[in-house]
């Protein structure tokens, strides 16, 4: 059996827009990633790119689904206790995914050092470089 380190299961999230009533951010996002895989998010401004990877940071609730780190059902669990780091990629490695700065070497040390190993694998490469969820936009700022 093949070891998953994220596992969205059908997660959804709805905004209520005061002219299109309800509308969806996000609808029955599944998605598995394994320890050391690293996965991007691509597609059209408004997708729900940015609202999945809050979601699975634990800065917005799911309406519907299950979030799962490591087999762990984490949906409900504020950002605070997911042992989950949010950044702007760029800022803190250069472009072979190296921590540049202290900062992205603070941050390469936390991950390597104090976070759940099966989270720390998922953000490792087989090189340790690691890769982080990141935020686009007004979310970045």
């Amino acid at each position: 059996m093949e070891t998953i380190g994220v596992h969205v299961d059908g997660v959804s999230k709805r905004y209520a827009h005061r002219v299109k009533g309800e509308i969806y951010a996000a609808r029955d996002v599944r998605l598995d990633v394994r320890p050391g895989e690293f996965l991007t998010l691509l597609g059209p401004s408004g997708c729900g790119k940015t609202t999945t990877l809050r979601m699975i940071a634990g800065y917005e609730k799911p309406d519907a689904g299950r979030i799962r780190f490591g087999g762990q059902d984490v949906t409900d669990l504020p950002a605070n206790q997911r042992n989950i780091i949010m950044t702007d990629y760029d800022a803190h490695c250069d472009a072979t995914g190296a921590p540049r700065g202290k900062f992205g070497r603070a941050v390469w040390e936390y991950v390597v050092n104090t976070l759940d190993p099966v989270v720390a694998n998922t953000l490792l490469s087989e090189d340790n470089h690691y890769y982080l969820l990141t935020l686009q936009g007004r979310y970045s700022r």
